[in-house]
């Protein structure tokens, strides 16, 4: 199944359904034949027709007596989870519900015998509505996490199930009816047909607000000097070394070496569009107040970076004769880009992701949304490993917020404001410059790269003192930007990363 499809929702699903029949009959009598489309969206027309078809050869080349031939069209978002130990909870909420009668009887008509021209056929015609219609909400507090508006946009097509189960369905059903008077009786029959709605984005260039989480890290070693500065403090340095330092008896005190105090910030996005490149920045400042060597340059070594759908649902839970609100969660994570720059590492004191990695999203995500019981968020995390003087520091981050719009723009649709975002530790939004403009080219390498190759030349045993996470998150005006180690600090640049 391809990341972001909903299950058993395929073009060749709906063009074409399995019959599904009730009743007394295995056969169902009709089938519905729509007119080619793949997909729609608010306001498309859903146009097609409805065919009286028995399935056995028992029953064509007769006359059928037929009481009506009716085709309805609804959407319904339903939640469930099943809970052994008190009671199952659900709950479906109809978004809209309309219905046409193709045909009234009583009457006999002929199923023709192996003839499809013949056919009694009757059209249907319907159109998307833009928004949701009167639907009923409940009487009982229901968290904030959802959106109650009973004029909301339509949802789209989705389906997911972890801790619980959700979707949203929208559907065509016929449904046969006989009069239940002599003749032949093939019973009540129905066949239901699924349709796809994509949801455009109304706005061409989403406005993008970005977090920021910030790590400080600290770099010693006569490796931050230049060559010629290097080998002459090695020759000094090696006259004021003990006999026990010199034969190694005792380690080298490295207070004195030169020291780089650095902030690594990876400036996440708030907002993202399906389809196109995930805006990820990456920006290195030296605290010169701190560091007794001239400025480094940073090199990115590996990076990765994951995307996390978060699905929330609400349904009623009936104890007894008790009712209540239960509202549950799950998550599924994915690496989006795993990348290793074995040869040419580019320089990050100022880097656009974008232009040394594809960050392209998947084009078939369903986009973030919220409705009355069921809330689809994104929330995007960054690993970093970056080199300083030879030596290489891993970074953690924690899951940020990241809204997913739709790959398809539509600015015909009507405006409308969701409901605020509930803010938690995820929707840290900085105030800072703009970040630098970029172009949509990728590059194979950076001006400026490190062709170090091999391991680094400082074994574990020789890092004493050579960096100690300062646990120092990086801030701006109005906003305070989350530590990289989620408060886990400790050395090596990292301790516990998020979920």
């Amino acid at each position: 199944m391809t990341p972001g499809r909903p299950k058993d929702f395929t073009e060749e699903h709906c063009l074409f359904h399995t019959v599904l029949s009730l009743g007394a009959s295995e056969a169902a009598m009709l089938r519905i034949h729509l007119n080619p489309s793949a997909s729609y969206q608010a306001g498309s027309t859903v146009s097609g027709s409805v065919s009286l078809f028995p399935t056995t050869e028992a029953q064509e080349g007769q006359f059928v007596n037929v009481k009506s031939v009716s085709i309805s069209f609804t959407g319904n978002c339903t939640t469930s989870k099943p809970d052994f130990e008190t009671a199952t909870f659900c709950k479906s909420v109809q978004l809209f519900a309309y219905k046409q009668t193709l045909f009234a009887g009583p009457h006999q008509l002929h199923a023709p015998h192996n003839s499809i021209s013949n056919r009694p056929t009757w059209p249907f015609r319907f159109t998307f509505p833009t928004q949701c219609g009167d639907t009923q909400i409940a009487d009982y507090e229901v968290p904030r996490f959802f959106n109650l508006d009973p004029r909301q946009p339509l949802p789209p097509t989705f389906a997911n199930d972890g801790n619980g189960k959700c979707s949203v369905i929208y559907e065509l059903d016929a449904v046969f009816e006989d009069p239940k008077f002599g003749g032949f009786f093939p019973g009540k029959s129905s066949q239901k047909l699924p349709l796809i709605l994509n949801i455009p984005r109304n706005v061409q260039e989403p406005e993008v607000k970005y977090g920021v989480q910030s790590r400080t890290l600290r770099s010693r070693g006569l490796d931050l000097l230049p060559l010629a500065e290097r080998m002459a403090e090695r020759e000094r340095a090696k006259q004021h070394l003990t006999f026990g330092q010199r034969i190694g008896l005792r380690s080298t005190p490295t207070d004195n070496l030169p020291l780089a105090v650095f902030d690594v910030q990876v400036l996440h996005p708030s907002t993202a569009v399906i389809g196109q490149p995930l805006p990820l920045l990456l920006y290195v400042d030296q605290d010169a107040s701190k560091s007794t060597a001239p400025k480094p340059t940073i090199h990115l070594k590996k990076v990765q970076v994951f995307l996390r759908r978060e699905t929330l649902i609400c349904g009623v839970k009936h104890v007894s004769e008790t009712r209540s609100h239960e509202q549950v969660g799950w998550v599924n994570a994915s690496v989006m880009v795993a990348h290793d720059f074995d040869k040419a590492m580019p320089t990050i004191e100022r880097l656009d992701l974008r232009k040394v990695l594809d960050l392209t999203l998947d084009p078939y995500l369903t986009p973030s949304f919220k409705t009355f019981n069921i809330a689809l968020s994104h929330s995007v995390k960054v690993f970093l490993t970056v080199e300083c003087a030879g030596k290489q520091f891993p970074i953690f981050g924690n899951y940020a917020r990241c809204t997913l719009l739709a790959k398809d723009y539509e600015p015909e649709l009507p405006d409308y404001i969701m409901p605020p975002e509930v803010l938690d530790e995820t929707n840290v939004v900085m105030t800072k410059a703009p970040p630098p403009s970029y172009q949509q080219v990728m590059q194979e390498s950076q001006p400026g790269v490190s062709h170090h190759q091999g391991p680094s030349r400082h074994h574990r045993r020789h890092r004493h003192g050579i960096f100690s996470g300062d646990g120092g998150a990086g801030s701006s005006a109005g906003a305070t930007a989350a530590s990289f180690g989620g408060g886990g600090g400790g050395g090596g640049g990292g301790g516990g990363g998020g979920c």
